[in-house]
Parts: C-alpha cells; structure tokens; sequence
C-alpha cells in the first residue's frame, strides 16, 4: 500500500467507513492474479476487503477519482463509483 489510512464514521451518522483505494500489481504484461492477501493492521476496525479488477482501460480514470481526494483512496459505499473502469 502507498500509504495508511485510519478510518473514521462518516458524517451525519453510521459508523462504518467504505474506502476504495487502488491497488496496482504492476504487471507488464498479460498474466494470471492467482491470489492476494489482505492483511489489516487492526482487526477490530478493518475486517474484510472486497476486490474490484480494473480494465486497463480503466487505470486512468481510477487514478483520476483517487486523486480528487485528499489522503488515500476514497469513501464510497456499493462499487467504486468510477465510470469506465
């Protein structure tokens, strides 16, 4: 991961937090993901990850929505919210 990220509730109530964040395993060309491991620091606040796989033709605009966010990744509940990707 490029960073940490400490969860928070969201505003206005609840109090889980859903971040997207990308993940890229920098593959050069084409190949099988066999398997990937999600290991959380804290077990108690970070619990289980879901995985989206991106198109290559969807990298950009996956960076793109990252980067209109401060800090790493960005909140969104049900999907990554990314058109195209």
């Amino acid at each position: 991961m490029a960073g940490v990220c400490t969860p928070a509730p969201p505003e206005g109530g609840g109090s889980d937090e859903y971040r997207c964040q990308m993940i890229d395993p920098g593959l050069t060309k084409t190949a099988f993901l066999t398997g990937t491991q999600f290991a959380p620091e804290n077990v108690a606040i970070a619990h289980h990850a879901v995985v989206y796989a991106v198109s290559p033709g969807g990298a950009a605009a996956v960076r793109e929505q990252d980067a209109k966010t401060p800090g790493l990744g960005w909140e969104r509940f049900g999907g990554t919210g990314v058109v195209g990707a």
